[in-house]
């Protein structure tokens, strides 16, 4: 791959690390873009803003979902 997009934020960072690295390959000469999509003003914005932050974790996952705002 040549060109990686990311268009659903994940809330582990781990999980974007592991699918950034299998898009390259073993001995790979050439580069990898990755571009990640983010809506301004959403609430997926917040969530990768306060993961970013090391502000959230995956215990508040579901009041996050319940809420609909992340407190940083």
């Amino acid at each position: 791959a040549t060109e990686m997009i990311l268009v659903e934020p994940s809330l582990s960072g781990h999980e974007e690390h592991d699918l950034i690295g299998r898009a390259i390959r073993v001995c790979q000469k050439t580069s990898v873009v990755v571009r990640r999509l983010v809506c301004t003003d959403t609430i997926d914005e917040q969530m990768i803003a306060a993961r970013d932050l090391g502000a959230i974790d995956n215990a508040r996952v579901s009041q996050i979902v319940m809420d609909g705002t992340v407190a940083v």
